[in-house]
């Protein structure tokens, strides 16, 4: 506290201003959280949480608001101030991930961004056309007609 305060005694400690004050020298926590975080923070996670699932793991910023509008007392005029900020603050402290305008948690494994996907299965080099076809062959033409395709082994087509 600075002298120029007077006699005035320190100011008395509340939980939404956590300082340790030791007499003359008053130190600020370094652990410091904001009313607004503190109030907005579990109803943002119950938004989160209820908004993802297993399939879809990212909601987006909107989806979360309106949640929020919709299922809570809160002020608009609050929301307004206090929900970006609150966010930037989950992230920090790397509670939730965001990605442009989407967000999720973060979990144990990795989130993947794109969903795998399979991978083709590739003829293998026995299975492939190398070898020769000596039998009839059967061909459906467009009026029906059906044709029957001969090979020899000089690979000279005849047709029946």
């Amino acid at each position: 506290m600075s002298e120029s305060m007077g006699n005035y005694p320190p100011p008395i400690p509340t939980p939404f201003r956590p300082y340790e004050y030791s007499g003359k020298n008053s130190v600020k926590s370094k652990t410091r959280v904001s009313n607004y975080f503190t109030k907005l923070f579990p109803i943002v996670c119950e938004a989160i949480s209820v908004l993802t699932t297993e399939d879809k793991q990212w909601t987006t910023n909107h989806k979360v608001r309106k949640y929020i509008d919709t299922y809570f007392d809160i002020s608009e005029k609050f929301l307004d101030n206090h929900f970006l900020i609150c966010l930037k603050e989950m992230e920090k402290q790397k509670i939730i991930m965001r990605k442009s305008l989407t967000l999720t948690f973060y979990y144990k494994k990795v989130i993947d961004e794109k969903p795998k996907q399979r991978k083709r299965r590739k003829k293998d080099a026995e299975h492939a056309d190398h070898q020769k076809n000596l039998g009839p062959d059967v061909v459906i033409t467009r009026s029906g007609r059906v044709s029957i395709i001969h090979k020899d082994e000089d690979e000279n087509i005849v047709t029946y």
